[in-house]
């Protein structure tokens, strides 16, 4: 939960390699499939949806 918590919080910033973007993105994703804690799934997906309005490359990738 910490980790999509921290991805969440510091999404907005500019990933130098398109690499990092893609491991943040399907680490989200894999807590929100699955993962079976209620308040990871919504911090995991909270994650996801802001990484995907915050990051330009997220949207090319989808990720």
């Amino acid at each position: 939960m910490l980790a999509c918590w921290v991805l969440h919080s510091f999404g907005d910033i500019t990933f130098k390699d398109e690499r990092n973007l893609a491991a943040a993105v399907n680490s989200a994703r894999i807590c929100l499939t699955e993962d079976n804690d209620p308040p990871v799934i919504v911090e995991a997906a909270i994650a996801l949806q802001f990484l995907i309005e915050k990051q330009e490359g997220c949207k090319y990738q989808l990720c």
